[in-house]
């Protein structure tokens, strides 16, 4: 990755090539890769291009990688697996399976705090 704090001269090499450019008045970002731009571009715009095909869904995404990611609530599909002794849980995310692991096999819980907000108590959770 691209650091400022970094001086490439001084190690051999130049900073990745920042050739896409976002067109939109006022925004300064560049990215090194082509996807990136159309990614950023979707903020702009408002555009969701990746739209799920499963029957009655239709929602859409901003990258493929999240509507593949969705898909997985339809399939049922879990194909990160636990892999501490004894534990056969599956998992439709990598992040889910790594909470699971976090809170099941090392001993990590969420911190709960209780707030008093206009007369009813809301429950928040921090997650750290």
């Amino acid at each position: 990755f691209y650091s400022p704090a970094v001086n490439y001269l001084s190690v051999g090499s130049a900073p990745p090539a920042r050739s896409f450019i976002c067109s939109f008045p006022g925004c300064n970002a560049t990215f090194n890769k082509g996807w990136r731009l159309d990614a950023h571009l979707c903020r702009h715009t408002g555009a969701r291009p990746y739209v799920c095909q499963y029957e009655g869904c239709g929602k859409s995404f901003t990258r493929d990688f999240h509507r593949a990611r969705h898909f997985l609530t339809h399939s049922g599909e879990r194909p990160f697996e636990c892999t501490a002794e004894g534990c056969n849980q599956k998992f439709g995310t990598k992040s889910n399976l790594k909470k699971h692991v976090q809170r099941k096999h090392e001993n990590q819980q969420k911190l709960y705090s209780v707030i008093f907000i206009t007369g009813s108590w809301e429950n928040q959770t921090n997650q750290f």
